[in-house]
């Protein structure tokens, strides 16, 4: 039986006060739910993103491995289990503009094309795109422990698609330190597995 339109936003999320709400106001609008995958929450995130998010919200727990491919899995996992038809990803330092739709219809109407598993999103200043939205139950799955990416079994299957955009919160140069030393703990894992 082919499930009723529905799209759930999945944001993995470990301690993420100071960016959550601004994160789940960008989506809030154009989403049915927000699946928030907890990857270590100890601070007061989960209680601000409630705050933002109600009802919409509801909350899962990952634990970390250092595996952004495997957590991002399991947030398609969660998707699959709400019963949605699009996964959006999500980042707390990501946030997202949708520039030529008017409701949340208008974009899930764009997003039934019927041979595209997952829409990719450009980065407002067009420098790079994300796979965004993708088509749920899905086949397809992320690799790569950092850095990762979604296959697709033929191009045509991932679209750019138009009239969404995102962008990244700027990091201070403390926080960028963090990221730095937390991916090359994970790329040396990864080099060490795959040389």
């Amino acid at each position: 039986m082919k499930r009723p339109p529905k799209l759930v936003a999945t944001v993995l999320c470990g301690n993420a006060e100071s960016t959550i709400e601004a994160a789940i106001l960008s989506a809030m609008d154009w989403v049915d739910a927000i699946c928030l995958i907890d990857t270590g929450i100890t601070d007061a995130t989960l209680d601000k993103a409630t705050a933002i998010a109600g009802e919409k919200l509801s909350l899962s727990k990952f634990d970390w491995c250092n595996d952004f491919a495997m957590a991002r899995n399991a947030a398609l996992a969660v998707a699959d289990r709400a019963q949605a038809t699009w996964a959006m990803t999500l980042d707390t330092d990501e946030r997202l503009e949708f520039t030529d739709f008017d409701h949340k219809a208008q974009l899930i109407d764009a997003l039934e094309s019927p041979d595209v598993m997952a829409w990719m999103v450009a980065e407002r200043d067009g420098s790079y795109s994300k796979e965004r939205f993708i088509r749920i139950p899905s086949s397809l799955s992320w690799y790569g422990r950092t850095h990762e990416a979604l296959t697709v079994r033929e191009e045509r299957e991932r679209k750019r698609l138009d009239g969404c955009r995102f962008w990244e919160t700027c990091k201070s140069p403390v926080e960028f330190q963090r990221k730095l030393e937390r991916d090359l703990v994970i790329l040396l894992k990864e080099t060490a597995a795959e040389p």
